[in-house]
């Protein structure tokens, strides 16, 4: 049997760096995912005690809550998932803000 390797304090510290060098990217791209996310669909997030995000959008007209999803934390990373929540969320705001519009079109008509 092999007798384990034993690391120098240096090499550990080496180790260590590098370690906190990949989480300090990890974090700060799962940021920016998120900053890309926001701004793409105009959401709040709100984070959960399970978890998970919440995503609300809010309608800029009436100020009601048109689209509500979750997805899980861990799902920051992966870029592709964000995209794919992007398009299917920014359909249904755009028909929520037009229908939001429409409606407050109409109200004005009425009120002459």
């Amino acid at each position: 049997m092999a007798s384990p390797t034993i690391l120098s304090p240096e090499q550990i510290a080496e180790f260590r760096a590098k370690l906190e060098a990949k989480v300090a990217k990890l974090v700060a791209d799962a940021q920016n995912n998120l900053e890309w996310f926001k701004t793409s669909t105009g959401a709040q997030l709100t984070r959960s005690d399970k978890g998970t995000l919440r995503v609300a959008v809010y309608s800029p007209l009436t100020g009601r809550e048109v689209i509500t999803d979750m997805f899980p934390i861990d799902a920051v990373v992966d870029r592709r998932f964000l995209e794919t929540e992007v398009a299917n969320i920014q359909p249904k705001v755009l028909g929520a803000f037009a229908e939001d519009y429409l409606h407050e079109q109409l109200l004005a008509q009425l009120r002459l």
